[in-house]
């Protein structure tokens, strides 16, 4: 089932969508966005170039769930790494190790970029495969292999990360700078809500790219 956006929709879509980023941190709004990401990916995936809608919550709902358990598997790794190494550094620089615990803290940090870069861009393969079967299992499969060893995957993975983290930069100057800060408040869950769904066509596109090839 498709789930278009026709041209007198796309504004209660991106109202819909902004919302839901203000009230992520009640948990049900972050697993509908999450859910709405793997409907766009789906639909590119279909053929479908238009961004669906918020049509059918709860299937959202379910996709949302299901993607946030594949994307938290992905990350329990790094996220164990963080604490024993970043945290674990910092807090032998509180307790007086400070020349020991800073040479730690900056091994740590490398070796959990380094982890979560690697995850990260396995995790995004798996949300594609989810989106294209609806298997939660298959965001695990063997078959994602031959994504991950695609240099169509690498660049789009690599153009998303650099988007991605320029924007959060540009966002977090912004932010330091008083006068517009109520400017970010009203832009930034709009800003959120558009890059996701790029960055989620990005990976639709390179997917189906990798398996027509």
């Amino acid at each position: 089932m498709k789930y278009p956006m026709n041209e007198e929709g796309w504004w209660k879509t991106i109202a819909v969508g902004t919302v839901l980023e203000y009230l992520t941190f009640l948990v049900v709004p972050g697993w509908l966005l999450t859910g709405y990401y793997v409907r766009v990916m789906r639909q590119r995936l279909e053929g479908d170039p238009e961004p669906p809608s918020f049509a059918d919550p709860g299937d959202l709902l379910v996709d949302g769930i299901k993607g946030s358990v594949i994307g938290t598997v992905y990350g329990i790794i790094p996220i164990i790494a963080f604490v024993v190494f970043v945290l674990g550094s910092i807090s032998a620089i509180l307790n007086g190790n400070f020349q020991e615990g800073l040479g730690s803290l900056l091994t740590g940090l490398v070796i959990w970029f380094a982890l979560t870069a690697l995850f990260g861009y396995a995790g995004s393969a798996g949300l594609a495969r989810f989106a294209e079967t609806g298997s939660m299992l298959s965001g695990f499969s063997p078959k994602l292999a031959r994504v991950l060893v695609s240099g169509t995957w690498f660049v789009a993975w690599v153009k998303v990360t650099i988007v991605g983290g320029i924007a959060f930069a540009i966002s977090v100057v912004i932010a330091l700078i008083p006068v517009v800060q109520l400017i970010t408040v009203v832009v930034t869950p709009v800003k959120i809500k558009y890059l996701g769904t790029v960055f989620s066509k990005q990976f639709a596109d390179a997917y189906a790219s990798i398996y027509s090839a």
